[in-house]
C-alpha cells in the first residue's frame, strides 16, 4: 500500500527521502509477493505429492548482478539461459559476442515482463549492470587493494551487496513508474536536495 500511494505521488515533487522509501518499498514489495506466491506453490505441490523446486534464493543478498539473477526468479533464469543465451552460442565466441549475447537475452527477459519500452530498458539495464561489471573488475580490483579489502572478507562482500541491492533497486524504479520519464524523474528526484 506504502509503495503503490508512494509511486502515485507526482515524482518531481517528490522529496529525497520519500522517493528513496518509495523505491524501497516496492523492492521489498515484488520480492515478497512473488518470492511468497512461488513458495505457495511449491507448499501445494508437496500437499499433491510433487516437488517443485524453489524459485528465489536470497536473491538481495547477492554481492553482483550475475548472482543475483542466479538467485532470483530461477526458473525464468535457467530458461533464458538455457533456451537463448546458450543457443546464442554464450560465453563461447569471445567477449564483444558474450556481451552481445546478454545484451540480447536481457532485452528478452524485459520483453517477456511486459509490452512496454519501459520493460525494455529495465532488462537492458541489468544486461549492462552485467557487462560494466565485469569490464570494471580490473578497477574494482585496484580499489580493493587501496582500501584493503581482502577477497571474501566480510566488509568486500557487505560493500558489494549494497552496492548490488541500489542498482537493483533502481532498475525496479524503472519497471514500476507508469513511464520511463516518470521513473527519470524519480531517480533525480532520490539525489536531489
Amino acid at each position: 500500500i506504502a509503495a503503490d500511494k508512494m509511486f502515485a505521488l507526482d515524482p518531481s515533487a517528490m522529496t529525497p527521502i520519500v522517493a528513496w522509501c518509495a523505491a524501497f518499498f516496492y523492492t521489498m514489495q515484488i520480492y515478497y509477493d512473488f518470492s511468497g506466491y512461488s513458495d505457495m506453490a511449491v507448499g501445494i505441490g508437496k500437499m499433491f505429492g510433487f516437488t517443485i523446486t524453489e524459485n528465489f534464493d536470497y536473491p538481495y543478498l547477492s554481492s553482483s548482478i550475475r548472482e543475483f539473477w542466479r538467485r532470483w526468479h530461477l526458473s525464468l533464469s535457467f530458461w533464458l539461459r538455457d533456451y537463448i543465451y546458450i543457443p546464442l552460442g554464450g560465453n563461447r565466441r569471445g567477449k564483444m559476442r558474450k556481451y552481445l549475447n546478454i545484451l540480447i537475452t536481457f532485452a528478452i527477459s524485459g520483453i517477456w515482463h511486459g509490452g512496454g519500452y519501459k520493460y525494455l530498458i529495465w532488462g537492458l539495464m541489468h544486461a549492462l549492470y552485467q557487462i560494466f561489471g565485469e569490464l570494471l573488475m580490473p578497477a574494482k580490483q585496484i580499489l580493493d587493494r587501496i582500501l584493503r579489502l581482502k577477497n571474501g572478507s566480510r566488509v568486500r562482500r557487505t560493500l558489494q551487496t549494497i552496492s548490488t541491492f541500489f542498482f537493483i533497486m533502481i532498475a525496479w524504479i524503472v519497471f514500476r513508474a507508469e513511464s520511463l520519464r516518470t521513473a527519470v524523474t524519480m531517480i533525480k528526484s532520490m539525489f536531489t536536495v
